[in-house]
């Protein structure tokens, strides 16, 4: 009789702890208790972590939102062995055009479209002009783009660089040289086209040697014609800024 009694207390204790976790689950929203819910099949959940796995997973794999076009063209150098060498921080890119807005942009080297399309993205009022000198990478360039839909926010030139830049109009608020090594006469034409306060990006003067190389790096240490950023692609590209200067008679 004893253990029939003690069975019984026992088993009422057990409904009232289950009564006290019922409540605590569907206590309201804002209450001490509310550290679980159950979902829709009965399954305790936990809110807070839950919304940061639903975060995590939902976030994306990968801050370049142009990964394909950059994989695109790795390939295509690997099969092709030709000059599309990709450059290696479009996410940096996309930044600076983010914090600049430049309504125009310059581009000389398109490659496959891979920072065309980065500097299209981070300024969306932007139209980028860009030149390219080799025809079936200015063909492959425009299907990259138009996959993106951009192919109207980015024009394609095909041409050599000197020559397609006599065409254009100043007063370009961003340029950014990823051609080969950087020529001091190409680079004295585009700070003609670029406005005061322009941003002027150029990768590639690792590349460059001799008297040409010197001459190009004493003119974009000019303090006179030029502010200097901080760099990007782990400091193989400087960031200047155009100053409000009148141009020289070389330029």
């Amino acid at each position: 009789m004893l253990q029939k009694i003690v069975l019984l207390v026992f088993a009422f204790a057990l409904v009232g702890m289950g009564g006290t976790i019922a409540q605590k689950e569907h206590a309201p929203v804002g209450a001490q208790q509310t550290n679980h819910t159950r979902d829709s099949s009965g399954v305790l959940t936990h809110p807070n972590r839950d919304r940061r796995l639903a975060m995590t997973i939902s976030a994306p794999l990968t801050e370049d939102p142009f990964a394909d076009i950059l994989a695109t063209t790795q390939r295509h150098l690997a099969q092709h062995s030709c000059g599309a060498y990709p450059f290696q921080d479009g996410p940096a890119l996309i930044s600076l055009a983010n914090e600049h807005r430049p309504k125009r942009v310059l581009e000389l080297g398109t490659a496959l479209g891979y920072t065309a399309a980065c500097l299209a993205h981070g300024s969306p009022q932007a139209h980028v002009d860009t030149i390219e000198g080799d025809a079936s990478h200015v063909v492959l360039a425009r299907e990259q783009i138009a996959q993106h839909d951009l192919s109207a926010r980015i024009s394609v030139h095909q041409g050599d660089f000197d020559t397609v830049l006599s065409t254009l109009q100043p007063g370009y608020d961003m340029a950014f040289f990823d051609g080969f090594a950087p020529e001091l006469d190409t680079i004295l034409h585009v700070r003609k086209l670029l406005a005061v306060g322009g941003v002027l990006i150029c990768s590639n003067l690792q590349l460059g040697s001799g008297n040409e190389a010197r001459r190009l790096a004493a003119e974009l240490a000019d303090e006179s014609h030029w502010q200097r950023q901080d760099p990007i692609e782990d400091g193989r590209t400087v960031v200047l800024i155009k100053r409000a200067v009148p141009d020289s008679p070389q330029e």
